[in-house]
């Protein structure tokens, strides 16, 4: 990772460091920083995705994971330009499409929100450590709070905490989970009264960038977006 880059934003999915900490990001470009935004979780290779991540594609007219795949990062990497931000990508695969034995590891939306990582993920667990230490070892880190229990937003946030000083290390809010309390854990919940917190109304601009995942808004809004962000550890 370039070493003059100010912060890094792990972002779990393609879309998931615009909807929870745009707003944020543009305050920090504005002040001169270097942010890259790095996605984990962006490939969608599976022999067969899950009956959920199958019932996404079908709602969205597509025929395969891989032209899925193209949309999503076609539509983030617009969302990068709109923020003014670098992008980097890892490649760790989608947990709606990690199979074990052609068996899907989260075959339902329930298996994902359910905050527990399969054994099978034992040893992607490590090899997210490991390349988290790598590209993080001076700059400011902001990580997913893990509000919502996705199970991948879980791996990153636990990964980022065992990994990153903690000085070095922020949380921000999971949105748009966070809206709905059923949504935050104790953990979560205790996380989030812990420290200092900076909240941000939604930009006109924030919407802009949203809109580009038009994958995702049909599912996630039934309206404008309207929240806030929230972001703990840092008062800016």
């Amino acid at each position: 990772m370039d070493p003059d880059f100010d912060t890094v934003v792990l972002s779990p999915h393609l879309d998931d460091a615009a909807l929870s900490c745009a707003d944020h990001l543009m305050q920090w470009r504005r002040a001169g920083e270097r942010i890259v935004v790095v996605t984990v979780f962006s490939s969608f290779r599976s022999e067969r995705p899950s009956p959920h991540l199958s019932t996404v594609l079908s709602a969205l007219g597509l025929g395969s994971v891989d032209e899925y795949e193209r949309l999503r990062n076609t539509e983030d990497a617009e969302a990068m330009t709109l923020l003014g931000v670098d992008r980097r990508l890892l490649g760790f695969v989608d947990a709606g499409c990690r199979a074990q034995r052609g068996e899907p590891l989260y075959p339902e939306i329930a298996d994902l929100l359910s905050g527990r990582p399969s054994e099978s993920d034992t040893g992607l667990d490590r090899k997210l450590r490991a390349s988290i230490a790598d590209l993080t070892r001076r700059a400011r880190v902001i990580a997913p709070l893990g509000v919502g229990n996705h199970v991948d937003h879980v791996l990153v946030r636990d990964a980022a905490r065992a990994t990153v000083a903690p000085e070095r290390l922020r949380y921000y809010v999971d949105f748009p989970y966070a809206r709905n309390p059923l949504r935050w854990s104790r953990m979560t919940l205790r996380m989030a009264l812990h420290g200092p917190r900076s909240f941000k109304a939604i930009s006109r601009h924030k919407r802009k960038v949203i809109a580009t995942y038009a994958t995702q808004t049909g599912f996630l809004f039934r309206s404008c977006p309207r929240y806030p962000e929230i972001l703990i550890g840092s008062r800016h």
